[in-house]
């Protein structure tokens, strides 16, 4: 047999001779040792599937006064252990005018929970719950909550459907998506866009007659040297001109970008808007960009 295997039945076999040495000097009333070794035997099954709640009171029965005092020792200094472990949940609830609501039923996985909304720590099993809330003349709320193993005090809030203070948010959001989703595009983007265009076609345009007729400077008057002034001045102007086409062209062309990304900009989140109230109200915003 091996140690680990042994270690259990060892320790079983100390809790009944010891529960044997006890029960001579225990009362009438006291618990068979057997029982309270299988007691705690138990709580330590459910203490590693997380079951705390049921761990705790299978250690209250072998903790007792009435079992052996080995047993009893252990059982109580695990119910320690179990205690830190095990988390608790206060639980917040509005009803649908947006005050606070205690005349509430709380069930947890389908298993009544609270019969009152008290505001106090109430002790619950780390991992996934179902949650549901029950007020009269209320829609029932259900949410899903994961608890953690150590995690005391959370608050759960919830709101029943209809609450002021959860449509206010949603309203408001509402009424900026009408008004900014009937935008229309500014007309100064045509009117830049035409510039642009214009700059563009005025830069092709002066900058080919411009190398033309520099190339027939070249090929003709530049080589007898008998170009005159206004020739040679002529050929510059176009040049420069070719230039200021092209740079009011892009100047234009960047104000037109400028106005569509603010057109889109004010659009973008007002596409969709959802607004909800499980565990509390909160908005959802899709924006398309």
């Amino acid at each position: 047999m091996s140690v680990g295997r042994a270690a259990p039945l060892l320790l079983g076999c100390a809790w009944l001779v010891a529960g044997a040495r006890d029960a001579h000097a225990a009362p009438p009333s006291s618990r068979e040792p057997s029982a309270c070794a299988q007691s705690a035997e138990r709580a330590q099954v459910l203490r590693r599937q997380g079951k705390l709640a049921a761990a705790r009171a299978a250690l209250v029965v072998c903790g007792a006064e009435s079992c052996p005092q080995v047993v009893r020792d252990d059982c109580r200094a695990w119910t320690a252990a179990v205690q830190d472990a095990q988390p608790t949940v206060v639980f917040s609830v509005r009803g649908s005018d947006g005050a606070d609501l205690a005349a509430a039923t709380v069930s947890v996985d389908g298993e009544p929970f609270l019969e009152r909304i008290d505001g106090i720590a109430h002790p619950i099993d780390p991992g996934p719950h179902d949650i549901e809330v029950r007020a009269a003349s209320e829609t029932p709320v259900r949410l899903r909550i994961v608890v953690h193993e150590g995690e005391k005090q959370r608050v759960v809030p919830v709101v029943f459907a209809g609450s002021r203070a959860s449509q206010a948010p949603a309203t408001s959001v509402n009424a900026a998506s009408a008004q900014t989703a009937e935008r229309p595009i500014t007309p100064w983007v045509y009117v830049t866009g035409a510039l642009a265009v214009a700059g563009v076609a005025g830069f092709t345009f002066l900058g080919i007659t411009a190398l033309s007729d520099h190339a027939a400077l070249r090929d003709g008057c530049a080589t007898t040297h008998s170009c005159t002034d206004d020739q040679i001045t002529s050929n510059k102007t176009r040049f420069w001109m070719a230039d200021a086409s092209l740079l009011a062209g892009v100047i234009a062309a960047g104000v037109t970008g400028y106005l569509l990304y603010d057109h889109s900009r004010a659009r973008a989140g007002d596409v969709r808007v959802s607004a909800g109230l499980a565990g509390g109200p909160f908005v959802t915003v899709h924006a398309l960009f």
